[in-house]
């Protein structure tokens, strides 16, 4: 999708992409664009960072908001330094300069489709890891632990005598088979909460890390 207040820009853009084989929706004001977005669910956006109305920051803002897998790029004539920080901090992948060829679209719009693959097999894979866990966690809750739990109640019921007097012998038995599945019960929860306190600990220890605020400060640096 190209968002751009020059229709000769998007027009441009449009047949060459067209070309390439995509699906090109175009807008030429931030607001339809953005509107155009939750319509079309585009894979890249181009925005243009000087537009009246909203403005290509405040787009970009928006459009990570709609969909954090969406790949922005900016084209702009004016790109400095900070003007692709911010870009940056609110979520652009790259930078496209005018004027620019129809090679160098190709290309930054080929990258920006790739960066969308990996991002999104790779949120199916942590899905899939996570389904797997759950999965595994029910399995031994209750495909293992209430079996166990079930077969240490007809104990009890057993050595109770509710069934008919046992020997001593018998209830020496019983004593040693409560004992292990005791500690195979043990065993299972603590797995269990071991298991649900890495997934607190997993969750805490995430934290977000801006690459624009550190490229930020290693141009402040060198200055």
């Amino acid at each position: 999708m190209i968002i751009d207040d020059e229709k000769v820009i998007c027009d441009a853009c449009a047949q060459i992409l067209s070309g390439e084989g995509c699906l090109v929706e175009t807008s030429c004001e931030g607001a339809t664009g953005l509107k155009k977005v939750d319509d079309f669910k585009p894979d890249i956006v181009f925005v243009d960072l000087k537009m009246p109305g909203i403005s290509g920051m405040e787009v970009l803002e928006e459009i990570r908001k709609k969909d954090k897998n969406i790949v922005s790029i900016v084209i702009t004539g004016y790109a400095t330094i900070e003007s692709a920080v911010e870009s940056m901090k609110k979520g652009a992948f790259d930078f496209l300069p005018k004027p620019f060829n129809p090679d160098e679209l190709k290309i930054i719009a080929r990258r920006a489709l790739e960066k969308r693959r990996v991002s999104l097999e790779a949120e199916r894979l942590r899905e899939e890891k996570e389904k797997m866990r759950q999965n595994f966690i029910a399995l031994v809750s209750h495909e293992l632990r209430t079996p166990l739990v079930a077969v240490m109640q007809y104990l009890e019921v057993f050595a109770g005598g509710v069934a008919g007097a046992i020997s001593q012998e018998q209830a020496k038995i019983v004593n040693r088979m409560k004992i292990r599945l005791n500690e195979l019960l043990g065993l299972i929860d603590r797995w269990l909460k071991l298991s649900r306190i890495e997934e607190l600990k997993l969750k805490e220890g995430f934290e977000d890390f801006s690459l624009s605020s550190a490229i930020e400060e290693v141009v402040n640096l060198v200055k």
